[in-house]
C-alpha cells in the first residue's frame, strides 16, 4: 500500500468536469434514435424481413451494445463513448473508514493495477450501460401504451379495470399489477429517478461527491481522465502480437481461420475506437438528410438544371413551320380566337420523358399567356412571366379548364394547325384521353414549363395600378419608388459602378431604357416617413477576439447619389417584408390597425388556446390574399371587416397611408416588451454566427494548450500575428463590397455584385503574396520581440502552415459579402454550423488521436479555411444567391482604383479594433512563458463573453437607425434604453460566470497548475469589468445608430492609447505588477468609454438625431 500516501495529496487533475460527463453521455444517446429511425426507412423497403427486427430494436440493441461495450471495459476501462473523450471508469478503492478521497490514476502502474476493473466490475457496469437504460426504455414505453392511454380517457376507464376478476390466470394477474405499477408507483419512481441524477450532478459540480450519478455510487465506481499509465497500457494491449506457427496437419495460409481470428479480429475489433463515434455522427447526418427538405429541394433544383435533348418519340407532334412572331387573329367582337395550343415543339419532362402541355407568349405583354385577354388581379411566377391570378393558380393546381380539356382529348385540340388539318397522332389519340402520353402541366409554368418551387405559394401578386397595362414594368417602378433614398452611396462607388456599366452590351442598355421609360411613368412614390426609405442592414464585421469602441462600420458615408442609383432598390424581398412587418406591427400595437387574428363570436367568451395550425392556415391563406387585393372605397367597412386579418386593412397602399398619416400626427409609439422582441429575435441569429466563428481559433487554443503552456502560448502569439497582419487585413478590405455590392445591386444589374465580388477576390489573392512571406519569416520576426526562441520558432512554424489557408480565408471574406449584398445572411451561419464543428473534429484528430502534436492545429485550421469558401460556393449554386453570378468577365482585371480607395478607411478601422487589445499579448510574452500561456487563455475568455453584448449591439444600431430614419424619436429612445438593460443584463451574466467558476474555466484549456492558478487569480479582474464591457459596446452601437460613430471612434482612441496603453505598461512593468497590471489598463479604459459615451447619449436630443437624419435624407 505503498501508493496511498500519493493518492491523498495533490490536485486532483484526473477528474473530468461535469461538462465533459454530460457531454458523454448525450453523445452515446443519439446512437438508438438515429438507428431506430433508419431502420424504419429500411423497412419501409424490406417489411418482410426487417419488420421482426424493427418491432425488437430495444432487444437487438441491447444485446449489440453488450457485445460492444464488453469488449471496451475489458480493453480500454470504459464505454465507446467515454473512450472517445479520453476517460474511463476505476473501481472505488475502499479502506478503514470509507475510500480514499483522491485517487491520482496517472501516479503508476501499481495504481492502474490496483483500481483496475475486475470481471464482477465489469459485469455492474454492464449493467448500469446496458441494462438499466433497457430496463427503461421498456417501462417508459409501457407507461406511455397503459397508462398514459388510460389517464387521457379519463378516471372511469381505471375504476372499471381497478378490480381483478375471479378466476384470472398467472399472467393475467401479473399483467393486472403491472398495469397498476404503471399508473400508481411507476410515476414517482421515474421522478424520484432524475432527482436523484440531479442531485449527484450537482454535488459533482460543486465537489460535493466523486460520482456524478447514484448509480456509478452504488457500484462503487468512477469516472477518470486516462493517465499516462493508461495510455502505455492500451498501446501494449493495440501491439500487434506475433502469430505463431501452424499446428501439424494445418495450412498456414493467411486466410485459414485460427490466423483469421488471431490477426484480422483484434484490428477489427481496434477499429471500433474510430467506427462506432464516426458512426454517430454519419447516421446523425442520415436522418436529418431523409427528415429535412434539403435533399429533395437539392434534388430538384439539380434535375431542373440539366437539360436533356427531346427524345424520338412516335406520338410528338412534328415542328411547327409558322412563325413564332405570328400575330394572333381577333373576331369581329375583339376577342381573340380558341386558344388551342399552337404546334410548337413543347417541353420534355425530365423524369417521366413526356411532353408538357405549354402555352405560347401573347403578342402583347398586357394579355395573359392562358387565357389570352387582358390581365385581371396580375400575379407574376418565378420565371418572370406575368398571368392572371385566376388562371396561373388554377394551372399549377392542375385545374385549369385548358388542361383539363387536353388532357381528356377534348374537340377543339383534335385538329393542327388552321393551314394544315391532318391529324396526327401526338395531339390525338383514338380513346379520346391523352393519358400517358402527355403532361398536363400541373405545378410548372404555364410558357416556359419550368417546376414552380413551392406551388401556389411560389406565385407573387403584382401590384399595378388596374390601368397598366405593362404591369412587369410599373410593379418594378412602384417597387423601386418605395426604395427610394435608401443606403447613401457614395462618389466613388458610383464611378465604379459608372466604369463596369460602360462594359455592357447593348441589349442590357435597350432593356435600361425599356425600364426608364416605364419609370418615367410611374405613378407610385414612397411616403415621407416611410420606414423603407431608412432601412440599414446589420453589420456582420468579425470584431476579432476584442473590439474597440470604433463601429464596425464600412466606410464614410457621403450624401450624393447618382441618378442610377436612385432609382432601384437595395433591399432584397426578404428585407422588404420585414419592414412592412414591422410597420404593421406597430401600427396594431398602437390600436391603428385592427388585430390580426380576429375574434369570433361574442366577445364575452375567451379565446379558445388550443388550435390546429393546418387548418388555421388553410382557412386564412384566403382571406389574406384577399385582403393584399382589396382597395378602400366608399363601399368598404369603416373600421374594417371583422372576419378578416387585420380586419382587411392589411394592403400596401394602405398601410403606407395611415402610417404616414400617423408619424406625422405622432401616434406611433412603442413599449419596451415590444423592443425587447425585437432585440431578441435578431441578435439571436448573430450571437450564434459570431460564437460559431470565434470559435475557430480558439479550438486550437483548446487541443494545444493540453499539450504545455510552452505550446500554448506560441498558438496565442501565431493567432495575433495572424490576425493582424492577414486576417484584419482581409476584413478591413473586403468591407469596400458592403458598399460596391449593394450600390451594384441597387442598380438594377445583379451580375455586377459577382463582378465586383471577382474584383475583390483577385486583390485579396494579390494582398496574400505579402502577407505569406510575413508569414514565411515568422520566427525570425516573433524572434525580434519575444525572448524565448522556442516560442517563436513554433509560432512561425504555426504561421507557415497557416500560408496554405490563406487563399480560402480570402476567398470566404469577399464570399460572404457577396451574398450579404443580397440580404442573405443566414448563409454564413449555416456554414459555420458545418465548419465550427469540423475545425474541432479536425483538431482533436490530428493533435491528439493521430499524435501530431503542436502542428496538426495549424493543419486543422488551413483545411477548414479552405472548406468554408467551398461549402459557401454550394449554397449559393444550389440553395440560394447564384441569381448574381454572371459567371467570370475580365473586367474584374480592371477598375481596381475606387474599390482601393474604399477598402483602405475599412482597412484602417478595423486595424485599430485588432490591435487595441493584441497588444497584451505581445506585451505579456515578455513577462515569462507563463503569463504568456494565461494572457491566452484570459483573451480567449474575454473574446468569448464579448460575442454576446457585441450582436446586441450590432442589432441595437440597426433598429435605432431605422426608427431615427422614420422620425420616431420616442421609440427610438425607447429601444435605446431596452439596449442598456440588456447589456447590463449580459454583462452581470458574464460577471457571474466568469466569478463563480474561476477554479474550472481554466481546466479547460491547459491542464498546468501554475496557469490555472494565474489565470483563476485574474479572472475577478475580468469579471469585474465585463458590465462596462457589455455597456460600452451597447453605447457603440446607439452611437452608431445615431449617426455619430465619429465620437465612438473618438472615445475609444482616447481611452485606450493614451489612457488604457500607458497605464498596462506602467503598472505591468514600471510597478512590476505583471499581467495583473497589463489587464488593469483595459478594465479602465472600458470603464471611461462607457461612462463618457453613456453620459452623451443622456444627454442626446433626439429630436436633433430625427431632424439630422430628414437633412441627410433630403440631400439624397
Amino acid at each position: 500500500m505503498e501508493f496511498l500516501p500519493t493518492l491523498q495529496n495533490g490536485i486532483d487533475e484526473l477528474k473530468p468536469s461535469l461538462f465533459e460527463l454530460l457531454s458523454e453521455q448525450q453523445l452515446a444517446s443519439l446512437l438508438p434514435p438515429s438507428l431506430r429511425y433508419l431502420l424504419a426507412i429500411s423497412t419501409h423497403r424490406y417489411p418482410r424481413y426487417l419488420l421482426p427486427v424493427l418491432n425488437s430494436f430495444d432487444e437487438v440493441y441491447a444485446v449489440l451494445t453488450l457485445l460492444v461495450e464488453r469488449h471496451f471495459l475489458r480493453t480500454y476501462g470504459g464505454s465507446f463513448t467515454e473512450n472517445f473523450y479520453s476517460l474511463k471508469r476505476a473501481r472505488v478503492l475502499r479502506v478503514k473508514g470509507g475510500e480514499v478521497p483522491r485517487a491520482q490514476l496517472g501516479a503508476g502502474d501499481s495504481v492502474r493495477e490496483a483500481v483496475r476493473l475486475g470481471s464482477g466490475d465489469v459485469w455492474k457496469n454492464l449493467a448500469v450501460l446496458v441494462g438499466l437504460p433497457w430496463l427503461k426504455r421498456k417501462f417508459d414505453e409501457g407507461y406511455d401504451v397503459h397508462a398514459a392511454h388510460a389517464n387521457l380517457l379519463g378516471p372511469g376507464y381505471n375504476r372499471q379495470r381497478d378490480g381483478l376478476r375471479a378466476g384470472a390466470g398467472l399472467k393475467e394477474r401479473l399483467m393486472f399489477y403491472y398495469k397498476w405499477f404503471l399508473r400508481n408507483v411507476y410515476p414517482s419512481v421515474n421522478a424520484a429517478y432524475y432527482f436523484s441524477l440531479l442531485l449527484f450532478n450537482m454535488a459533482y459540480l460543486f465537489d460535493g461527491t466523486k460520482y456524478h450519478s447514484p448509480f456509478l455510487w452504488m457500484i462503487g465506481t468512477r469516472i477518470r481522465r486516462l493517465g499516462e499509465a493508461d495510455h502505455r497500457a492500451i498501446a501494449l494491449a493495440n501491439a500487434p502480437r506475433p502469430v505463431g506457427p501452424a499446428r501439424p496437419g494445418e495450412g498456414g495460409s493467411l486466410f485459414s481461420p485460427r490466423n483469421l481470428a488471431r490477426s484480422v479480429q483484434p484490428r477489427l475489433l481496434s477499429s471500433l475506437r474510430i467506427l462506432l463515434p464516426t458512426s454517430i455522427f454519419a447516421l446523425k447526418f442520415l436522418e436529418w438528410w431523409h427528415a429535412s427538405d434539403f435533399a429533395r429541394q437539392l434534388s430538384r433544383k439539380a434535375a431542373e438544371n440539366i437539360e436533356l435533348p427531346p427524345p424520338i418519340l412516335p406520338s410528338l407532334p412534328p415542328s411547327s413551320t409558322k412563325q413564332a412572331g405570328a400575330k394572333q387573329q381577333t373576331n369581329a367582337s375583339g376577342k381573340p380566337h380558341s386558344t388551342k395550343p399552337k404546334r410548337i415543339d413543347p417541353p420534355i419532362s425530365a423524369s417521366t420523358l413526356l411532353p408538357i402541355l405549354t402555352v405560347s407568349t401573347p403578342p402583347s405583354s398586357g394579355l395573359c399567356p392562358i387565357c389570352v385577354t387582358t390581365i385581371t388581379n396580375p400575379t407574376a411566377s418565378p420565371t418572370g412571366f406575368v398571368y392572371c391570378y385566376t388562371c396561373i393558380h388554377r394551372w399549377v393546381e392542375g385545374t385549369h379548364d385548358h388542361q383539363v380539356s387536353f388532357m381528356e382529348g377534348a374537340p377543339d385540340f383534335r385538329k393542327a394547325d388552321d393551314d394544315d388539318q391532318v391529324e396526327d397522332e401526338g395531339w390525338n389519340t383514338e380513346d379520346g384521353s391523352r393519358e400517358g402520353r402527355w403532361e398536363s402541366g400541373k405545378g410548372r409554368d404555364a410558357v416556359t414549363g419550368r417546376k414552380v418551387l413551392g406551388g401556389t405559394e411560389g406565385l407573387r401578386r403584382v401590384m399595378a395600378p388596374p390601368s397598366s397595362t405593362h404591369p412587369i414594368s410599373d410593379f418594378a417602378n412602384d417597387v423601386t419608388a418605395q426604395m427610394e433614398g435608401f443606403a447613401q452611396s457614395t462618389d466613388i462607388a458610383e464611378e465604379s459602378i459608372a466604369r463596369d456599366l460602360e462594359g455592357d452590351n447593348s441589349e442590357s442598355e435597350a432593356e435600361d431604357d425599356e425600364d426608364d421609360d416605364g419609370d418615367s411613368s410611374g405613378s407610385s412614390t414612397v411616403r415621407q416617413f416611410s420606414m423603407i426609405d431608412s432601412y440599414r442592414r446589420p453589420s456582420y464585421v468579425n470584431p476579432g477576439a476584442r473590439s474597440t469602441a470604433i463601429g464596425p462600420s464600412s466606410v464614410p458615408e457621403r450624401s450624393y447619389m447618382s441618378t442610377s442609383a436612385k432609382k432601384h432598390s437595395y433591399l432584397s424581398k426578404r428585407e422588404r417584408e420585414a419592414v412592412r412587418d414591422d410597420q404593421r406591427s406597430l401600427l396594431r400595437d398602437n390600436n391603428l390597425l385592427p388585430p390580426k387574428h380576429p375574434r369570433s363570436g361574442s366577445a364575452s367568451f375567451p379565446r379558445p388556446r388550443m388550435s390546429f395550425p393546418a387548418l388555421q392556415k388553410s382557412r386564412s391563406t384566403p382571406d389574406v390574399e384577399a385582403a393584399v387585393d382589396s382597395e378602400i372605397s366608399e363601399h368598404s367597412a369603416l373600421l374594417g371587416e371583422r372576419d378578416r386579418p387585420y380586419g382587411g386593412l392589411d394592403t400596401p397602399k394602405n398601410i403606407n397611408r395611415k402610417w404616414s398619416e400617423a408619424v406625422a400626427a405622432g401616434k406611433i409609439n412603442t413599449s419596451w416588451q415590444r423592443e425587447a422582441k425585437v432585440l431578441t429575435k435578431s441578435s439571436a441569429p448573430m450571437i450564434l454566427t459570431f460564437l460559431l466563428q470565434y470559435s475557430l481559433p480558439v479550438a486550437s487554443i483548446f487541443t494545444v494548450g493540453h499539450i504545455g503552456k510552452m505550446e500554448l502560448g506560441a498558438v496565442s502569439l501565431a493567432g495575433m500575428t495572424a490576425s493582424v497582419t492577414g486576417y484584419a487585413v482581409y476584413q478591413g478590405l473586403a468591407t469596400s463590397l458592403d458598399t460596391l455590392c449593394a450600390q451594384a445591386y441597387g442598380s438594377g444589374r445583379p451580375h455586377l455584385v459577382g463582378l465586383q465580388f471577382q474584383r475583390m477576390l483577385y486583390f485579396l489573392l494579390v494582398v496574400t503574396i505579402p502577407i505569406s512571406v510575413i508569414w514565411a519569416f515568422g520566427t525570425e520576426i516573433i524572434s525580434l520581440i519575444v525572448p524565448e526562441a522556442e516560442t517563436a520558432r513554433l509560432a512561425g512554424l504555426y504561421l507557415r502552415i497557416l500560408i496554405f489557408g490563406a487563399p480560402g480565408y480570402a476567398a470566404f471574406e469577399s464570399g460572404k459579402h457577396y451574398v450579404q449584398a443580397q440580404g442573405i445572411f443566414s448563409a454564413t451561419m449555416y456554414i459555420l454550423l458545418i465548419g465550427a464543428p469540423l475545425n474541432a473534429f479536425l483538431n482533436w484528430l490530428l493533435v491528439w488521436h493521430l499524435g501530431w502534436g503542436f502542428i496538426g492545429a495549424p493543419i486543422a485550421v488551413a483545411v477548414t479555411e479552405n472548406v468554408l469558401p467551398l461549402l459557401l460556393f454550394l449554397y449559393v449554386r444550389y440553395i440560394d444567391g447564384y441569381q448574381c453570378w454572371g459567371g467570370f468577365d475580365r473586367r474584374a482585371l480592371k477598375n481596381w482604383t475606387p474599390m482601393i480607395k474604399l477598402a483602405l478607411p475599412g482597412l484602417i478601422m478595423v486595424l485599430a479594433e485588432f490591435l487595441a487589445f493584441e497588444i497584451l499579448t505581445l506585451s505579456s510574452s515578455w513577462l515569462g512563458p507563463t503569463e504568456l500561456a494565461a494572457q491566452s487563455v484570459l483573451g480567449s475568455i474575454n473574446g468569448l463573453t464579448f460575442q454576446i453584448p457585441f450582436p446586441i449591439s450590432v442589432a441595437a444600431s440597426t433598429r435605432i437607425a431605422n426608427l431615427i430614419g422614420a422620425t420616431l424619436a420616442v421609440p427610438a429612445k425607447t429601444a435605446a434604453k431596452v439596449a442598456i438593460v440588456a447589456s447590463v443584463a449580459v454583462g452581470i451574466f458574464n460577471l457571474l460566470l466568469l466569478s463563480l467558476l474561476r477554479e474550472y474555466i481554466p481546466r479547460l484549456f491547459t491542464p498546468d497548475p501554475d496557469v490555472n492558478r494565474m489565470v483563476a487569480s485574474l479572472l475577478p479582474l475580468c469579471a469585474t469589468f465585463q458590465v462596462f464591457d457589455a455597456v460600452a459596446a451597447a453605447c457603440n452601437g446607439i452611437l452608431r445608430g445615431l449617426g455619430r460613430q465619429e465620437i465612438g471612434g473618438y472615445v475609444g482612441l482616447f481611452a485606450y492609447y493614451v489612457v488604457g496603453i500607458p497605464i498596462s505598461f506602467g503598472t505591468g512593468f514600471g510597478a512590476k505588477w505583471g499581467l495583473y497590471g497589463l489587464w488593469s489598463g483595459p478594465a479602465i479604459a472600458l470603464g471611461i468609454v462607457a461612462v463618457i459615451e453613456g453620459v452623451f447619449i443622456y444627454r442626446t436630443s433626439w429630436d436633433r438625431a430625427v431632424e439630422a437624419a430628414k437633412v441627410r435624407n433630403a440631400a439624397n
